[in-house]
């Protein structure tokens, strides 16, 4: 299922902007 690898990558993303914010 595509739809799972997009949710995948939009966690990642989202993930990683509130690392940087949390710098």
């Amino acid at each position: 299922d595509g739809d799972l690898v997009q949710l995948a990558v939009v966690n990642a993303e989202s993930h990683a902007t509130i690392l940087l914010l949390d710098e």
